[in-house]
C-alpha cells in the first residue's frame, strides 16, 4: 500500500514556535489551508470542521513523509534518518510542519495522524529493506499520542504488521515535552515502548 513516503530528501527548515504555537508561524497560510476566510475567524472556527479537513487531507492521502538523513559528523557515514511529515495541499502546495501541526497537535486526530507516520515510515522502512537498505527511521511523537493509554499497543501493531522490521530500528523523538501534562503516565508508556524494542531519545525527553 502506498503511504505516502518519499526518498530520503532535505526538508524545509521549521520557524521556531512561541508557547501558543503561533511565533514564526504563517497564521493567514494556516487557516486558509483549512478553509477559514480569515485569521480574525480563526478563533471562531468550529474544532469539527478543522478536523473535517485534517480528515479529508488523511482520507485523501495529502499527506507525505519526507526523510532527513542523520549524520555522523566524524566519518560522514549516513547512520539514520528522520521522517518529516508534509502536507501535499491540493491548492497550497506542499506544506512544513509549521503550517499545519500547531492547529493539529492539540486535538485527538493528531493521535490518528501520529498513527499514520508511524504506519507510513515502517511502510517505507521495509521497502528500503527490500533494496537491501536497513537503516534506523526516527518518528516525532506528539504530548497527546504519549497520554494516550494505548499508545504503546498501538506501536505494537504497527510493527507487528512488518516482521521484517526490528524494533529497534525504529526511534521515537518526543515533541513538546514541555506539553506533557501527566509525567508519570508518559514515562510508564515510554517504558512499555521500550520493552518492545523500540529505540528512545538518549537522555531521556
Amino acid at each position: 500500500m502506498d503511504n505516502g513516503t518519499t526518498a530520503m530528501t532535505g526538508h524545509q527548515p521549521t520557524p521556531e514556535l512561541a508557547d501558543d504555537g503561533r511565533r514564526g508561524v504563517d497564521m493567514e497560510g494556516i487557516v486558509r489551508a483549512c478553509g477559514v476566510a480569515s485569521v480574525e475567524t480563526y478563533d471562531a472556527y468550529a474544532v469539527k470542521d478543522l478536523t473535517k479537513a485534517f480528515r479529508r487531507a488523511l482520507d485523501r492521502g495529502e499527506f507525505v513523509l519526507h526523510y532527513q538523513p542523520q549524520v555522523n559528523m566524524k566519518t560522514g557515514a549516513v547512520v539514520g534518518v528522520e521522517a518529516l511529515i508534509r502536507w501535499h495541499h491540493p491548492e497550497r502546495g506542499l506544506l512544513p510542519p509549521a503550517a499545519f501541526l500547531p492547529i493539529v497537535e492539540a486535538h485527538p486526530i493528531s493521535i490518528e495522524l501520529g498513527e499514520w507516520v508511524i504506519d507510513a515510515a515502517l511502510s517505507q522502512m521495509a521497502q528500503w529493506r527490500l533494496a537491501g537498505l536497513d537503516i534506523p527511521v526516527s518518528v516525532n511523537v506528539g504530548a497527546l499520542q504519549l497520554q494516550d493509554d494505548g499508545f504503546a499497543a498501538t506501536v505494537s501493531r504497527l510493527l507487528a504488521a512488518y516482521p521484517e522490521i526490528l524494533p529497534c530500528y525504529l526511534e521515537l523523538e518526543v515533541l513538546e515535552s514541555n506539553a506533557l501534562e501527566d509525567m508519570a503516565k508518559v514515562s510508564e508508556t515510554m517504558y512499555a515502548c521500550s520493552d518492545i524494542g523500540v529505540r528512545l531519545p538518549q537522555g531521556g525527553y
